[in-house]
């Protein structure tokens, strides 16, 4: 899934989603490390909500299979502390090494494949400087059963009906959207579907270990010591 018209209004639609604490979480778990290189790479950029925050401390590697996406964050954010690649997250190799890379807001899950998870996986250790930290976050089960069925929203222009679809057996979540965009005093109507995938936290953890992560740490909602148990959101912080 590329995010092609969707890119044009997924800002809007992000509004309600807390970035600053996304970037606390990052920040407090930079700092409690003995990492000193400030070299980062974010797969699944999108339009550079997170970039936008990072470059303020660290160089950045910003990575996204949309164009339109990075079209959108390039107009955004103009830093010599930015690079940007038009690039699929699973196999991106870099000339750097990285001392963190992170991948927010649910990008993983659009991997449907348990052998591309192993690849992403693979190649994210060999990325890292010793003692590096892989940050990313997954949508659970308990999220996608749990959502309704049906979403209607307006946000300024944009008018949307959200459908979600979740495939038990497949472990899969379909999310079908019109969108309805304000164009004067007409609406433009375009769709998209979206796939995304689920997996177990024992899947993830035995995987990050099987490539050579040997520390794994595992917590919900971008928070330290809440529960993890039925958690919308798993946060995994693999040391290197």
């Amino acid at each position: 899934m590329t995010y092609k018209l969707f890119a044009n209004i997924y800002d809007k639609l992000m509004y309600d989603f807390d970035y600053e604490k996304v970037y606390s979480f990052i920040d407090k778990v930079y700092s409690a490390s003995k990492l000193k290189n400030k070299t980062v790479l974010e797969l699944g950029c999108g339009t550079g909500n997170l970039t936008e925050k990072l470059i303020k401390k660290f160089t950045v590697d910003a990575v996204d299979i949309s164009l339109d996406m990075l079209s959108i964050l390039s107009s955004k954010i103009s830093s010599s502390n930015l690079r940007v690649f038009n690039h699929d997250m699973v196999d991106f190799k870099s000339d750097r090494l990285y001392s963190m890379v992170l991948s927010c807001c649910d990008s993983v899950n659009y991997i449907r494949s348990s052998k591309d998870i192993k690849k992403l996986f693979k190649n994210t250790f060999n990325q890292l400087e010793d003692e590096g930290i892989f940050i990313f976050d997954l949508n659970t089960e308990d999220k996608f059963i749990s959502m309704e069925n049906t979403y209607v929203d307006e946000v300024d222009d944009v008018f949307y009906v959200w459908e979600n679809f979740y495939d038990v057996e497949n472990k899969e979540n379909t999310y079908s959207i019109n969108f309805f965009v304000r164009k004067n005093n007409l609406y433009e109507r375009f769709y998209e579907e979206h796939i995304e995938k689920v997996y177990s936290n024992k899947f993830i953890v035995d995987t990050l270990k099987s490539v050579g992560f040997k520390s794994i740490e595992v917590y919900s909602e971008y928070e330290f010591g809440m529960e993890i148990n039925n958690s919308n959101r798993l946060v995994y912080i693999a040391r290197r």
